[in-house]
This record gives C-alpha cells, sequence and structure tokens, in this order.
C-alpha cells in the first residue's frame, strides 16, 4: 500500500512558512521518507527547495508532533511513520502578498503530495 500524507492549515507569517502534515495511509512497517518540500510559485517556478540533507537537519523546534507516532529527521530523509501528524515550521522570506502558491513533498518513492495556499 502505497503512502498518503494530508496537508492542511497552511498559513505563512513572520516569515515562516507553517503547515500540518498528516500520514494516514500506506503499511505500518515502512515508513514514508520525504526527500523534499517545495514552494512553487503561480508559474511553477520553485521559491524553496528543502532537499534531503536540508530535511535530514531539521531542528526539533521545526517540528511539533501530536502523536507517538513521530516525525523526525532520519539520515537521509525526514521520516514519517503511518499516524504521524505534526505541525512543521520551515524559514522562508520573500513571498508576496494576494499571490497564490503551491507547497509539495516528495517521498523517495516518486510519490508527490501538494497543496494550494494564498498569502492575504
Amino acid at each position: 500500500m502505497k503512502p498518503r500524507i494530508e496537508l492542511s492549515d497552511i498559513r505563512y507569517q513572520a516569515d515562516e512558512l507553517h503547515f500540518q502534515l498528516f500520514r494516514t495511509e500506506g503499511a505500518d512497517v515502512y515508513g514514508s521518507f520525504l526527500i523534499e518540500i517545495a514552494v512553487l510559485n503561480e508559474s511553477g517556478d520553485r521559491v524553496l527547495s528543502l532537499g534531503q540533507r536540508e530535511l535530514s537537519q531539521l531542528l526539533p523546534g521545526n517540528i511539533r508532533n501530536h502523536y507517538v507516532a513521530q516525525v523526525k529527521p532520519g539520515k537521509h530523509s525526514l521520516v514519517i511513520p503511518l499516524g504521524a501528524k505534526a505541525d512543521l515550521s520551515i524559514p522562508l522570506k520573500g513571498l508576496n502578498t494576494n499571490q497564490t502558491y503551491r507547497i509539495q513533498l516528495t517521498d523517495i518513492s516518486g510519490l508527490t503530495w501538494d497543496a494550494g495556499f494564498k498569502i492575504h
């Protein structure tokens, strides 16, 4: 069974992108290994790309877990076990108001999940 991640509560404030992710499906013996978080503008251009190295070095203060199954940095990725739900904060400067963006998460398997958000 393929992993599934739901994105919600996306907001931008004080030069930080905040969002919630929740892994709702997939084999419980296999974590989702997130290898990229990207933010794309209306034209599809990347304005932020955090790769494997940056995700494996996320600080504990950037992740607020809700449950016992926890999102945490791994050796080469951000590990998201089944049932894990967390709020993430990513430093990000320079997004423009009154514009629409997309956040895109990429798993090591090639699966992607994305959601749009608008800055007011």
